[in-house]
């Protein structure tokens, strides 16, 4: 794909509202078909909510734990609506780092938001030896009975590990929308991205 189309693409997808992520890239898609992967690969789109049957538990999905239409659960490692013979799983190692950062992250999310979902997922560095994690939140808040607050954060981390050192590089994303009567009064994004190296 030529890159001034790429950059283009998601310079429009950095700019538009949150709420308006999955029908900016279906209308992309006509342009040019190949333009939806890879503006799924650079940027991760809206946090959905999802309910894992087997625990009775609510918990966050996007495309780093999707599976064609299912979101695979921090809770048990199965996928839902539909768990696929050959869907990813972590790692053993992974998998166990996966269930501790999960806790961790849910005790943060209830001392500094108090309510809302969190949820964590990590899968293999496809470049360098470690790995790389998602922690997601999302908090809704009704304000009155005719305004509320939508507040999702994604903080993508990556870690490179060396014989001499390991990098760090971390991504975050912040998207907020306020609502009144389902009409959109307030909505915006910030991004912020940072590296490090430790010996």
């Amino acid at each position: 794909m030529n890159n001034d189309k790429m950059e283009a693409a998601l310079n429009i997808c950095n700019t538009l509202p949150g709420h308006v992520f999955d029908d900016t890239i279906k209308m992309l898609s006509r342009i040019d078909q190949s333009i939806t992967n890879n503006i799924l690969i650079n940027k991760e789109g809206s946090i959905k909510i999802n309910y894992d049957k087997e625990e009775n538990k609510y918990y966050l999905g996007n495309m780093f734990n999707k599976e064609k239409d299912s979101y695979r659960s921090p809770y048990t490692n199965i996928y839902f609506p539909e768990h696929y013979i050959n869907s990813y799983v972590p790692p053993e190692h992974l998998r166990t780092l996966e269930i501790l950062y999960n806790k961790i992250f849910d005790r943060y999310r209830k001392a500094y938001y108090m309510n809302g979902l969190s949820s964590v997922y990590l899968w293999p560095n496809p470049i360098e030896d470690g790995f790389v994690a998602c922690f997601l939140i999302k908090k809704k808040e009704i304000f009155d009975k005719e305004t509320n607050i939508k507040w999702e954060a994604t903080h993508l981390i990556q870690v490179n590990i060396t014989n001499l050192n390991v990098h760090y590089q971390i991504s975050c994303t912040i998207n907020f929308e306020i609502k009144k009567n389902d009409n959109l009064l307030l909505s915006g994004n910030i991004n912020k991205a940072l590296e490090n190296s430790k010996k």
